[in-house]
């Protein structure tokens, strides 16, 4: 009778060697994930159009950060340029032409050719299109600071109730606030809140498009952006309340803000994130820190006047008389 072999003995199974395996197969798994989740985030993509008014030339910071921003993410939408010199008839006409021609787009981001953008616009755009203030019935429009480029530099962004206070800038104490929460979020990665205005400029505005269509019924084509005198009884009511705007206008942004909150019902939101703030482009780049400059000033200076003539070598034309000798 022939005997049955034995069956071979299992390999013995280096323990250490099969942890660094399940470690590296977790490992990949998890950058498949990552990957497909990526990938479905690419084809979620909310369509934003992109429209920039050229108002003379575009400054080459302007034109490196957009190279730069495109390099790292294409621009999710339409993008639509127009050179003019009158830049409301440049926001009508290009309002018009990507109402008419296209229908491949949901959100308009507007801004300027003199507006240096963050890094992170694109990513904080995409939030923004699925935010629900932003989603809600009475939304559809948000604005991003940007800062005038003149000293104190005022963030472009008015008090939330115009009517009762006058067509203001955010007060200062309140927007430094917003900023140092912003600059803190910022560092930490973190989205930062939106808060309720009365108007901002379309140096870098977002509006879903059914706000514009809904102006331009309200409007006429090529009527949706306008400077006209305010009406008297208008600027007798606002100066009372303590504006003072020469020649009674309005920028063609802030009335297009009235008008939707008080013939849409839209509230205009501004974005405290500093991914959707915009530098201003003039010699310099006036951004944030100007602003916190202007706006910052000491609770008391002492000057040592001693210590500084004994730094530079001073010796007074006149100098005091001694006092008596003791």
């Amino acid at each position: 009778m022939r005997r049955r072999q034995a069956a071979p003995a299992p390999p013995l199974v280096n323990l250490n060697e099969l942890g660094r395996l399940v470690a590296r197969v977790q490992e990949l798994e998890g950058i498949r994930d990552s990957l497909l989740e990526q990938l479905g985030t690419e084809r979620q993509r909310p369509p934003v159009a992109l429209a920039i008014v050229v108002e003379k030339m575009a400054p080459g910071e302007v034109l490196g950060q957009w190279i730069e921003i495109l390099r790292r993410r294409y621009w999710p939408g339409p993008t639509y340029t127009h050179r003019a010199y009158n830049v409301i008839e440049g926001r009508n006409r290009i309002t018009t032409r990507a109402l008419e021609q296209r229908d491949d787009w949901q959100v308009f981001y507007w801004t300027d050719s003199d507006m240096l953008p963050d890094p992170g616009l694109i990513d904080r755009l995409e939030e923004l299109c699925r935010h629900p203030s932003f989603l809600a019935k009475d939304g559809g429009v948000i604005v991003g600071p940007y800062y005038n480029r003149e000293l104190p530099f005022e963030v472009q962004l008015y008090q939330e109730n115009p009517l009762l206070e006058g067509m203001k800038f955010l007060r200062p104490d309140y927007w430094t606030r917003c900023l140092m929460e912003a600059k803190q979020n910022y560092l930490g990665r973190r989205p930062s809140r939106l808060i309720k205005v009365g108007g901002g400029g379309t140096g870098s505005m977002l509006i879903r498009r059914d706000v514009l269509e809904r102006m331009q019924q309200l409007k006429g084509r090529g009527g949706i952006w306008e400077m006209p005198e305010l009406p008297a009884k208008l600027v007798a009511e606002l100066r009372r309340k303590g504006e003072d705007k020469p020649g009674a206008r309005w920028g063609e942004d802030i009335l297009f803000c009235h008008e939707v909150r008080y013939r849409l019902g839209v509230q205009v939101w501004a974005d405290t994130d500093l991914r959707l703030t915009s530098g201003h482009v003039r010699t310099d780049i006036v951004g944030p820190d100007h602003y916190l400059a202007a706006h910052t000033v000491p609770e008391r200076v002492i000057l040592d006047t001693d210590a500084v003539r004994r730094q530079i070598g001073y010796e007074p034309l006149h100098p005091e008389p001694a006092g008596p000798a003791a």
